[in-house]
Formats: C-alpha cells, sequence, structure tokens
C-alpha cells in the first residue's frame, strides 16, 4: 500500500545543481538513503489504421502509459475519462495494435530518502537526453485517503524542503474529483493522474 503523495515541481529548467541542494537539504534532516527511483511516462496518440474501423473521436486521442519502479509487474493507463491498473505487457500489446502512435516520452530517475513517517523523492525529468527540470514525490506514509494528508505535507514540504519557485497550492490540494473510477483508498491510480497534470 502507498501513502499519500505530493508531487513538485521543485526547478523547471535544466539545473543539475538543484538535485544536489535538495539532497543536501535531505542530509541535514537525516534522511536515510532509500535507493534508486525511476518513473516513466509515455504519451501515444490515437491514428488512422488500414482495416480498422474507428471513430474521428478516437484519432488524436491521448492515452498516457506510466511505469513506476516501486510497481515492476504494472503499468498504468490514462485516458482522459479513466485510470487503469494493466500488466507490463500493455506496452506490446500497444504497439501491435498500431491504433495509437508514440509522441512523447520522458523519465524521471533519481533516488528516494525516508524521513520518518515520509518518502521523499527527488528526480531529474529528461526528454530524449535532455534534462528539463527536477521533480520532488513526497509521500507521507501513515495516510491512505486522497487529500487527508494535505495539511502535513504542506507543513513538511515548506518547513523542510523549500523555497519553491511557484505556489504550492495547486499540488498540495490536488483534486481527485475529476476522475471518478478512481478508488477510495490512495493507489498508484492517483499518482498516474498527479504525474500527468
Amino acid at each position: 500500500m502507498v501513502g499519500v503523495r505530493c508531487l513538485l515541481p521543485y526547478k523547471t529548467v535544466a539545473d543539475a545543481q538543484s538535485v544536489v541542494e535538495m539532497q543536501k537539504r535531505l542530509e541535514n534532516l537525516k534522511a536515510k538513503k532509500l535507493g534508486p527511483w525511476i518513473m516513466s511516462c509515455a504519451l501515444f496518440l490515437g491514428k488512422h489504421s488500414k482495416g480498422v474501423r474507428q471513430s474521428n473521436s478516437e484519432v488524436g486521442k491521448e492515452l498516457y502509459i506510466l511505469d513506476f519502479d516501486e510497481f515492476p509487474k504494472h503499468c498504468y493507463l490514462m485516458t482522459k475519462d479513466a485510470v487503469l491498473e494493466a500488466e507490463k505487457d500493455m506496452h506490446g500489446i500497444i504497439e501491435k495494435t498500431k491504433l495509437y502512435q508514440l509522441r512523447q516520452a520522458l523519465e524521471i530517475r533519481g533516488y528516494a530518502y525516508k524521513v520518518g513517517d515520509f518518502v521523499v523523492r527527488i528526480g531529474s525529468v529528461s526528454m530524449k537526453d535532455v534534462t528539463k527540470g527536477t521533480i520532488v514525490d513526497v509521500e507521507y506514509r501513515p495516510c491512505v485517503k486522497p487529500n487527508k494528508a494535505s495539511a502535513i505535507l504542506k507543513e513538511f514540504i515548506l518547513g523542510n524542503l523549500g523555497p519553491f519557485e511557484f505556489d504550492l497550492h495547486q499540488y498540495i490540494y490536488y483534486d481527485f474529483v475529476a476522475v471518478p473510477s478512481l478508488p477510495d483508498l490512495y493507489s498508484p491510480q492517483h499518482m498516474t493522474c498527479q504525474y500527468i497534470t
């Protein structure tokens, strides 16, 4: 089971020093390094395929596939309407159907740290081997109800990890109501929504 998470863009420009800055803050908190952390996301667009009936609304439709190293047997698919958990071989199925074409792919690589009841993941976001920015993912493990840990996440983040370049409100108080198919307890499907928006 995963705890409630908050995903924050720390730096929105390529800045290798930003990861080092955050790691120093975590070291000052006596954080325990848990190991490497990797997340990848691929954006596919629906396309016309010979011999396959498709409505015009399916052409150009976005499909995201996310892989979290914490969940090695699954991937998570998100469309405008829903978030689904699937087996890892879904990547191959999507490619074989030829209904979708890969548009973009990104990867986040970094490290995870444990600080009391929190796990902080910090990583560099890259597309085609070009660093685009830095992401901070903060998990509060004792809570599994979405939006019930917002106050403690805000206190921990502002007190220990800031300052940030922008207002954190939209990231700390994430609105999951827009995707009604999500389970009641916080899950990788909730994480998928946070990473996509």
